[in-house]
């Protein structure tokens, strides 16, 4: 029996591992910069001061290739949320998965919406989806280090807010499931942005 595949309570127990030792076994390199990890030959991503023009980095970020996720990630839609004071974002979504030896077609790994257009000063309150299933916990944190970071909660956890008050591209992501860089994985080894549960927030500067 050890040998066979994880069951789904072998994903849970696996995720919790994660969450309880998230801080000793991730591979950041974010470590010393003050802004964010960023990809060879690229400017810095300072908190929110992405052009708001520089869509392809938008893109890049929310598709980029997830291990347990078939392409497309994102469907590349940019929901329109201007002249609201509050944008309701949810974490834990169901999105198809599949990782090999689990027997999980679905898993509750992504932002909705993934991408939203605010107007400055709009908050953001991202809610954890309550009667997921497995219930796994996810956190928002900004790629950009120092900008906003909620902590690891469960489903049904508290709201987390975030007031967007410059224009530019606020891109994140849910450590357990999206980091850009190695995190342990469900199958025992490590693996980067495992689910493709990344998100952004577009500031019009209008």
């Amino acid at each position: 029996m050890a040998a066979r595949a994880l069951t789904r309570r072998g994903v849970l127990a696996a995720v919790a591992a994660v969450s309880g030792a998230v801080g000793a076994v991730l591979t950041d390199p974010r470590s010393g910069s003050a802004d964010g990890p960023t990809r060879s030959g690229d400017e810095p991503l300072g908190c929110g001061r992405t052009s708001y023009a520089r869509r392809r980095r938008l893109g890049a970020f929310l598709n980029e290739t997830a291990a347990f996720v078939e392409p497309p990630v994102w469907d590349g839609s940019l929901v329109d949320r201007t002249d609201q004071e509050t944008v309701e974002v949810t974490v834990g979504e169901a999105r198809a998965v599949s990782v090999p030896g689990v027997g999980l077609a679905t898993a509750p790994v992504a932002f909705d919406p993934a991408a939203v257009l605010v107007s400055p000063g709009t908050t953001v309150r991202w809610t954890w989806a309550e009667g997921v299933d497995p219930a796994l916990p996810s956190d928002v944190v900004a790629l950009s280090v120092g900008c906003f970071d909620s902590g690891v909660r469960p489903p049904g956890g508290e709201p987390f807010t975030h007031t967007f008050r410059t224009w530019g591209h606020y891109l994140y992501y849910s450590t357990l499931h999206g980091a850009p860089y190695r995190v342990p994985s469900v199958r025992g080894d490590s693996v980067t942005n495992p689910f493709g549960m990344r998100g952004a927030v577009v500031v019009t500067g209008v």
